[in-house]
Parts: structure tokens; C-alpha cells; sequence
């Protein structure tokens, strides 16, 4: 039997204290997934059901042998609040997101625990000074038990 949902989103940020993007996202991800499933398919999500969280979006692929990590889509918002665009990168040649980065450890936790991230993570980018970031990254199989793919819902959060 598949556990409540809430019972498996690991993490330091409780879902009731985040931000309404957060929260619409992971019920987004949670409604994806069919009832034997711990995740959903790939094929299950739909940028159109996401239109208002579109710009809040982060849809990673995750590449295995050695662990690597490319944003397939980054949103408009995010990536305003980005010091540069690293969609299409991998990660081990990006600045900043490599293995010893915090948010590599957040996106390794999700690929390796199949399971939903919630955390308050360091804002690095060009507004540092004002604002903080909340993060939910989901899993999602193509199509079995291996995480290919991220979904996460990002909010920025004036301090």
C-alpha cells in the first residue's frame, strides 16, 4: 500500500508554512500519480494542467554513471532571479551546481530517496540581499521504479 503522500515528503520546510507555490505544486505531482505507483509517469504530467506555476518551474533530467543533472525547462520567474540561464547544462560544467553544491545534495536526495523534497535552500543569485527561495522537488519515472526526471516548484520569498 502507498503511504499519504505527506508522509513521505522528506526535508526541512513544513508544507502548511510554504509558500501557496510550493503547496500548489506538490498536490500538482501528487495528483499525477496513479494508485500503485510511488511517482508518476512522465507521461502523467502536463504543462497545461501547471500554467500559473509555469514561470515557478524547474524540470530537471537526471543522467546516471556519473550522477549529472540538466534543466530541460527553467521558468521565466526563475530565471529572472538567476545569475545566468543554465538550461541545457549539465551541471558538472556549470559554476556553482556541481557535486559539492547545496543544491546538488538537494536534487541527489530526491533521485536516490524516490521521494519529495521541501526545504528553505540559500538564495545565490542576484537579489540576495531581499529575498530567500522554497523549494519542492518531486520525482518522476519514465517508466518504472528510477527516478529520470525532477519536477520542482520554486518560490522566492522577500526576507
Amino acid at each position: 500500500m502507498v503511504m499519504p503522500f505527506e508522509s513521505r515528503l522528506a526535508g526541512t520546510l513544513a508544507l502548511e508554512r510554504a509558500h501557496s507555490i510550493i503547496r500548489d505544486g506538490y498536490a500538482y505531482w501528487a495528483s499525477r500519480i496513479e494508485t500503485d505507483q510511488t511517482m508518476p509517469r512522465r507521461a502523467a504530467i502536463d504543462p497545461i494542467d501547471i500554467r500559473k506555476l509555469l514561470p515557478n518551474v524547474v524540470y530537471l533530467e537526471v543522467a546516471e554513471n556519473p550522477r549529472d543533472f540538466i534543466e530541460r525547462v527553467t521558468g521565466e520567474t526563475v530565471l529572472y532571479h538567476s545569475s545566468a540561464n543554465s538550461m541545457g547544462k549539465w551541471w558538472r560544467e556549470y559554476p556553482g551546481r556541481g557535486p559539492d553544491s547545496t543544491i546538488w545534495a538537494h536534487y541527489a536526495a530526491v533521485a536516490d530517496e524516490a521521494v519529495p523534497r521541501i526545504e528553505a535552500l540559500p538564495y545565490v543569485g542576484p537579489h540576495r540581499d531581499f529575498l530567500s527561495v522554497q523549494i519542492v522537488s518531486c520525482p518522476v519515472t519514465e517508466a518504472g521504479e528510477r527516478v529520470d526526471r525532477i519536477l520542482s516548484f520554486v518560490a522566492f520569498v522577500k526576507n
